[in-house]
């Protein structure tokens, strides 16, 4: 019987996924890949008798079903189902029905979507799912409070005069609620980082504002990241050298990055709050503090993990390779 295919979804820019596929070459492991911001891929049927539900999806390249795959990889990508067959002017001496009939067939696809995501982990060994790649960070923080992981103290506010209070007893950062915004053109590009709350910035702000994320600024003796895929678990630890001391270490010149041991009980507690996110695999960050605490910051579903991989030496990316080989070979 031949060998079944994994199936990897994701970007045509994505090192970590360019990387992950050289070695499932070099291991002889069947696989497809689609980039699915350069070439659509479609749910093309759905069949359902009872209980028992087939799904196929379409590409230029032909229709698979879902369940001849060993398993899928949502890296970054996800399907894209415009409105298939049907025109986007329909009525094109009414613009007001043409809108509603468009807006109508968009929740149709949605629901497609949605019931489709829901499916694939009856039916083939998946890891990630793109209704997770953005999660509620401030639900994952609370979540992971509960498990007992330490969290910095966390702020939400749209007053300058809360902002002012509260520094009077501590430094703050801010970020993003959710996640990072990125903007650009053909001659600029802007990407948001987490930033120490200082007074020139404070004294521009208006005395109401957009309601953002504030958070205690722990002082850190260094950055760990730490990437899980299943049950396996990379730690990198991060050491910025700058003499600006940054608050984000992707900004730092002066970086050292080595192999770290994540303490067993942390190592459980991320696992089972990536369980109770509903997650595979991801990227989470926390901050060692001057007293060798550690701060559990966030996780990012989809996160880059090139740099970490390749400056400390794990080559994580042929770990991955070989838990895509391994995984769903039971079920096959």
């Amino acid at each position: 019987m031949r060998e079944k295919k994994i199936l990897i979804l994701t970007e045509s820019i994505d090192i970590t996924a360019d990387k992950v596929c050289g070695w499932l070459v070099h291991l002889d492991q069947d696989f497809v890949r689609f980039n699915t911001d350069k070439e659509a891929v479609w749910i093309d049927e759905i069949t359902m008798k009872g209980t028992q539900v087939d799904i196929s999806i379409g590409h230029v390249s032909g229709k698979y079903k879902l369940h001849d795959f060993k398993n899928i990889w949502f890296r970054r990508g996800q399907f894209i189902n415009t409105i298939r067959g049907a025109s986007n002017n329909i009525y094109p001496n009414d613009e007001i029905i043409n809108d509603q009939i468009n807006d109508h067939l968009h929740r149709e696809i949605k629901t497609l979507n949605e019931f489709v995501y829901s499916q694939i982990p009856h039916l083939v060994p998946q890891i990630n799912n793109p209704v997770k790649y953005n999660i509620n960070k401030l639900e994952c923080l609370y979540r992971a409070s509960k498990l007992g992981m330490l969290t910095p103290d966390t702020y939400i506010t749209s007053k300058k005069d809360r902002i002012n209070e509260l520094r009077k007893h501590e430094a703050l950062i801010t970020k993003n609620i959710g996640d990072v915004l990125t903007c650009h053109t053909d001659n600029f590009f802007m990407m948001q980082s987490t930033t120490l709350v200082v007074d020139k910035y404070v004294s521009r702000v208006k005395n109401s504002f957009f309601p953002s994320l504030f958070q205690s600024a722990i002082k850190k003796k260094a950055d760990v990241r730490v990437f899980f895929i299943l049950n396996r678990i990379f730690t990198t630890i991060v050491f910025d050298f700058a003499e600006t001391n940054l608050i984000d270490f992707r900004e730092s010149k002066n970086m050292a990055i080595l192999p770290f041991q994540l303490p067993q009980i942390e190592e459980t507690k991320l696992l089972e709050l990536a369980r109770e996110m509903g997650l595979e695999s991801g990227s989470a960050d926390y901050v060692l503090s001057e007293n060798d605490e550690l701060y559990f910051l966030e996780i990012n579903p989809v996160g880059q993990i090139d740099f970490i991989s390749q400056l400390a030496n794990l080559y994580i990316e042929k770990e991955i390779a070989k838990t895509l080989i391994e995984y769903g070979t039971s079920n096959s």
